[in-house]
């Protein structure tokens, strides 16, 4: 199984079977194990993660997602099914509360002027923009 790279968008939640995927893949690199020993209706605490591990894969996991987790919600949904599900209700919910923000006429705009734009000029903007979310998450 490949480790799934791919990132939420406004377009397309994340599915859980997707969020599975990359928890068993990151799981099974933590702690040295195949992805077929991991069970996704284990408890995530049965894998033994030390708390070290459990905060990079937290990093991974909110980086993969697109949007900051509750430190509460693995405590609520303790295996890999259960958190998975509540994640992609999450990636869902985090996707509506921005698309309500979207002026369309905007957006329609801007995709035109993106349409324009060479690969490189594209790569430039998003990994500027990029750096810019960074920046203001650390400063909020």
């Amino acid at each position: 199984m490949n480790q799934p790279t791919t990132k939420a968008n406004l377009k397309s939640p994340l599915a859980a079977e997707l969020i599975q995927e990359w928890l068993i893949a990151n799981i099974a690199e933590q702690i040295g194990a195949e992805v077929d020993e991991i069970e996704t209706s284990e408890r995530l605490d049965s894998y033994g993660l030390d708390s070290a591990q459990a905060m990079l894969l937290a990093a991974k996991l909110e980086e993969f997602l697109g949007f900051e987790l509750s430190p509460t919600l693995v405590w609520h949904y303790p295996t890999i099914e259960a958190f998975s599900e509540r994640l992609a209700e999450e990636s869902q919910d985090v996707d509506s509360r921005v698309l309500e923000q979207v002026d369309s006429d905007k957006l329609a705009q801007m995709l035109s002027e993106i349409e324009q734009l060479s690969p490189e000029e594209v790569y430039t903007a998003v990994a500027t923009e990029k750096q810019l979310i960074k920046e203001k998450n650390f400063n909020d």
